[in-house]
């Protein structure tokens, strides 16, 4: 695996899903956040839906699936002006060549579908596909890190087979955080998309919709006392655009 970043005792997450190929809007997320006190994001982690909504049957000749990666990758592209690593999943829309032996479809991006990448020491960054094999496999997802981060499809069931972690569910509104009791797990789901109702037995970050004009900032923190990693903060925000900029 391969670290995105020095061992550091603070990191900044910029989490965004349904991104729906709109590529202004992607424009316009990435100028807000150049240029406001989030812009110290260390990486962006993608949680599925990167290009539009699509009809079955929509990738069945190799000219719709290459179109579709390239739309991806300007995506992708686009993210990465922000001068930090852009770690993603696809989605059940996006096109199926990307599932495959997890390509990477820029240069510094990563696709977390079937792997697990090292954010800093003692943090990870897991993708469904990789995590529902471990939990089927009976193994802890979890072990060996500090705090695992799950990067989870917009249009994922949310009943996954329940791991034998603590269960606390976050909601986006939350400012910095102060319960003890919320700092006692190693392992946090993020599902694409708004909140919604889950069955999941774990901790659950949404996101938000890009589509609907959000997205969110995840800072963690290393403990001062025994290196554990833990949430500081979770911020929704809302996208600063205009009507007639949309795609």
């Amino acid at each position: 695996m391969t670290s995105l970043a020095d061992p550091k005792r603070r990191l900044k997450l910029l989490l965004v899903s349904d991104l729906d190929g709109q590529i202004l809007r992607v424009t316009t997320l990435c100028e807000q956040i150049v240029c406001s006190h989030d812009s110290d994001v260390d990486a962006v982690l993608v949680c599925g839906g990167l290009v539009s909504e699509s009809a079955p049957g929509a990738y069945r000749t190799g000219e719709s699936k290459a179109a579709a990666e390239g739309d991806m990758m300007a995506l992708i592209s686009r993210l990465e002006t922000i001068v930090c690593r852009v770690l993603y999943i696809p989605s059940s829309n996006d096109p199926p060549t990307t599932r495959l032996a997890s390509p990477n479809l820029t240069q510094y991006s990563i696709n977390c579908h079937s792997r697990t990448e090292q954010l800093t020491d003692g943090v990870g960054v897991m993708g469904e596909n990789r995590y529902t094999k471990l939990l089927g496999d009976g193994k802890d997802p979890a072990e060996n890190w500090e705090l695992l981060l799950v990067l989870r499809d917009t249009s994922a069931v949310t009943a996954l087979p329940a791991p034998t972690f603590a269960a606390v569910v976050l909601t986006l509104s939350m400012q910095p955080i102060d319960d003890a009791s919320l700092f006692d797990y190693h392992h946090l789901e993020l599902i694409g998309g708004p909140h919604q109702s889950t069955a999941s037995k774990t901790p659950v970050i949404f996101p938000g919709s890009l589509r609907q004009g959000h997205f969110t900032t995840l800072e963690l923190v290393k403990s001062d006392t025994d290196d554990s990693w833990s949430i500081h903060a979770v911020h929704l925000h809302d996208l600063e655009f205009e009507p007639e900029e949309e795609d």
